[in-house]
């Protein structure tokens, strides 16, 4: 099911992405029971993650996992400006899951 979704945000603001999943009739996925995860890196083959987002540390919100709710949040500054790529993992016991992947682009935000 894993859609590309390109994520552009300023490096001035706290950035909140809120969506719902659903199948091609519009029925929300039941996503409870679920936990997510979500690593940005420079390149995919990248040692490490720029930012690691789950829903233990609250960088994904689950904000109604019956009705396939989440919401990713990166705070103010954690980025620098650049270009990363990411996936959003599903973990659903021991299956994973790429809901979504694409391209991160911070912009210089005007305002401190």
């Amino acid at each position: 099911m894993s859609t590309e979704a390109d994520i552009t945000f300023r490096d001035n603001e706290d950035f909140g992405w809120a969506f719902q999943f659903t199948d091609r009739n519009d029925n929300p996925y039941d996503f409870t029971g679920s936990t997510f995860k979500m690593d940005v890196r420079t390149a995919a083959d990248a040692g490490s993650a720029e930012a690691a987002l789950t829903t233990a540390n609250g960088g994904i919100v689950s904000t109604d996992l019956a009705a396939g709710t989440i919401e990713i949040v990166i705070a103010k500054g954690a980025l620098d400006p650049g270009e990363y790529v990411y996936d959003l993992v599903r973990v659903n016991g021991g299956a994973e899951e790429v809901l979504l992947y694409g391209a991160v682009t911070v912009i210089d935000g005007v305002t401190a």
